[in-house]
């Protein structure tokens, strides 16, 4: 059980005439790959879908449903539909918006947070991992002593790009290929 992203890509051939991409197998193979793989952050991000029952960030365009006549795509148990343009996607400060989360981190991205700010190796749970205090984490990393199994908790604020980076690096550059950006459009819904 879980939450199924569809996505269907559409091009403006003339006026307000949206007509279905049709992809080739490679692309497909890709972007069902990057966005069917229940990626929950990058689902919130993108759509607004919650992530364990709360709204935890502002996704990229207002949820908008399906675009024209496009309720032909919905399911009984569709939700969050809603579209963006290739151009919308692009103009998005990716680098700008953050999610502020607590996260359980190891000894070595402890260490990594400390030196940088942050670290891109973390975790949502504890994954069944004695929990220590910052202050205990440190101590036993000057110590020496083993920190096996054992994570701390801290608040972090990852950047959009870094939660959507697998979409900005191999779906995007696909989108833009297709056509002129605002003539490109992602349309997206989930099913629970």
């Amino acid at each position: 059980m879980g939450t199924d992203l569809s996505y269907r890509i559409e091009r403006c051939e003339a006026e307000n005439h949206w007509t279905r991409v049709i992809l080739s197998d490679e692309d497909v193979y890709t972007l069902d790959g990057w966005l069917c793989n229940r990626d929950y952050g990058l689902y919130a991000i993108l759509a607004g879908v919650k992530l364990r029952g709360k709204h935890w960030c502002k996704p990229v365009v207002p949820v908008r449903g399906f675009p024209g006549k496009g309720q032909h795509m919905e399911t009984p148990d569709c939700h969050n539909a809603t579209w963006m343009t290739v151009a919308e996607l692009d103009s998005f400060p990716w680098d700008d918006r953050t999610i502020k989360m607590t996260a359980y981190l190891d000894a070595e991205s402890y260490m990594e947070y400390v030196v940088e700010g942050t670290t891109l190796h973390w975790w949502r749970t504890d994954r069944g991992c004695q929990v220590v205090t910052e202050k205990e984490m440190e101590q036993l990393i000057n110590a020496n002593h083993s920190t096996q199994n054992l994570v701390t908790k801290v608040n972090l604020h990852i950047s959009y790009a870094t939660f959507a980076d697998p979409f900005l690096e191999y779906v995007l550059p696909i989108l833009r290929r297709l056509g002129p950006p605002d003539s490109v459009r992602l349309i997206l819904s989930f099913d629970s």
